[in-house]
């Protein structure tokens, strides 16, 4: 991640798909759903840039742009039919990480870099429906600073400031909304119209 940062990207733990206005990054603390999240929008037809770590040149023009990571997709039992189902022909790969399973993107990879649109965060609800909730100021930058990727704790020293100026500079050019969750339910076609609208939509 050091070298991401000296090359001028600011890495975020963060998901990326393709919508028509650019690229929409998806955040949230591990367990969060988040590549749930990506995985019913690979799914229902969505490409993505990238399922866990995105790259962004925030020195780009007119917008910080999303750099492609990586052609493959992290998800668990709990939506391993779905992507089944929707890419049948997509190639298996050794599992990651203990139990979670491993697809290559294949069409549903896109390889060009988007212009940033949208910062989504992912958060844990009690209520029993999911729900957005738009981000703005100190909020929006928090929750964008809580993505950055660091990778090793002793960097987050040596780079903070770096990133601070790094994440203003994109929180200044995407709009943003937190999107709540239930807690250990089963996530129906509201989610995924709820994600849809919150990659997508005025907010």
């Amino acid at each position: 991640m050091v070298a991401f940062f000296g090359k001028g990207y600011l890495p975020l733990h963060a998901a990326t798909v393709e919508t028509k206005r650019g690229a929409a990054l998806i955040s949230g603390k591990s367990g969060f759903g988040k590549s749930t999240a990506t995985a019913l929008l690979a799914a229902s037809g969505r490409r993505l840039l990238g399922d866990d770590l995105c790259l962004v040149d925030v020195s780009a023009s007119p917008r910080p742009k999303i750099s492609p990571a990586y052609d493959s997709i992290t998800i668990t039992d709990r939506v391993r039919e779905t992507i089944l189902t929707a890419l049948p022909s997509a190639e298996i790969l050794p599992p990651a990480r203990g139990t979670k399973h491993r697809f290559r993107l294949g069409e549903r990879f896109c390889d060009a870099p988007l212009p940033a649109w949208r910062f989504v965060s992912i958060e844990i609800s009690n209520d029993s429906r999911a729900h957005l909730r738009p981000m703005a100021g100190a909020v929006k930058l928090q929750s964008i600073l809580n993505a950055v990727h660091y990778q090793y704790p002793v960097f987050r020293y040596y780079l903070a400031g770096l990133a601070a100026k790094r994440v203003a500079t994109l929180a200044n050019n995407v709009s943003a909304a937190s999107l709540f969750r239930p807690y250990r339910r089963e996530l129906g076609e509201d989610y995924l119209d709820l994600l849809t609208s919150a990659i997508d939509d005025d907010i």
